[in-house]
């Protein structure tokens, strides 16, 4: 009898914990800011990030601060790109 209690204890708590288990943030953001070699903030920007394994491509473009942000970015490795014309393009490999 006591050996059941102690398994049904463990099994209640193990339960108690799986909520918490599927809480767990599996993506994140990558965010920056794009500036010409001047220092002046580029806007309109198209920014693109690429899963390297996938070949996913996100797209944006930067704000009236130059800004982007890709959110919910799922785990893996990636590439950054930036691409405006009249600068040289931007890479960025193996961002984690």
């Amino acid at each position: 009898m006591k050996r059941f209690q102690i398994a049904a204890l463990v099994v209640c708590f193990w339960l108690a914990l799986l909520p918490a288990a599927y809480s767990q943030a599996v993506s994140s953001s990558i965010s920056g800011t794009v500036k010409d070699p001047a220092g002046a903030v580029v806007v309109g920007a198209p920014v693109q990030l690429i899963n390297n394994i996938s070949k996913e491509a996100r797209h944006a473009s930067t704000n009236k601060n130059g800004s982007f942000k890709f959110l919910s970015v799922l785990q893996g490795t990636y590439t950054l790109r930036i691409v405006q014309p009249g600068f040289q393009t931007y890479v960025q490999n193996d961002v984690v």
